[in-house]
């Protein structure tokens, strides 16, 4: 199921396309995903999907 990566290209980053893909975010900030938790602290910086204020589209971000 998916794409596979080119080769080359990091799987994370290639997981970060695919993320974006799947929620059909436009916009994707270059950040490195961080390891799989359930028990997310409230200081640790955390990939989201959020829509944008300005143009309404759906961007991947990282936010706390």
């Amino acid at each position: 199921m998916g794409v596979r990566p080119p080769p080359g290209t990091n799987i994370i980053n290639h997981l970060r396309i695919e993320i974006a893909e799947a929620f059909q975010a436009t916009k994707v900030d270059d950040f490195p995903l961080p390891p799989w938790d359930y028990n997310v602290a409230p200081t640790t910086m955390e990939p989201i999907i959020r829509q944008s204020r300005h143009t309404g589209e759906r961007e991947l971000v990282q936010m706390r």
